[in-house]
């Protein structure tokens, strides 16, 4: 469940799909096709809301997403010792992906208060 297999179940849902890249972009709200260029292929964060967009988009779930196949199919390949550390695996994923979110929360929550200040400078000066 590295970050490289993930990229390949999206270009793999994409084609399953029928979609080019360009089409995929616009259905998940990138600005253009080479954004979503580094969405799928691997320079640009990858965990952010649009992976929920694809989840819906495509009728699968985020973890069918993230590892490749769903939940069930994964933690059933081996014994269940190794289920153990596939769920650990799988929380620390999500710990990650909770963390990125407030992390763009926070970032957002700056923009915002630097927005206000900046309209209240504005009012200041009318």
């Amino acid at each position: 469940m590295d970050e490289r297999s993930i990229k390949k179940s999206i270009r793999k849902i994409r084609e399953e799909m029928g979609y080019s890249q360009e089409e995929m972009a616009d259905e998940l709200g990138f600005k253009e096709g080479s954004s979503y260029w580094r969405f799928e292929y691997g320079s640009t964060r990858m965990l952010n809301r649009r992976i929920y967009r694809l989840a819906e988009l495509s009728g699968r779930s985020v973890e069918e997403i993230l590892l490749g196949q769903p939940l069930k199919a994964f933690l059933n390949d081996s014994g269940a010792e190794d289920n153990d550390e596939k769920l650990q695996e799988l929380r620390l994923y999500y710990e990650n992906i909770i963390e990125a979110q407030k992390q763009e929360l926070r970032e957002k929550d700056e923009t915002i208060s630097n927005l206000n200040d900046y309209i209240k400078s504005l009012k200041r000066i009318e």
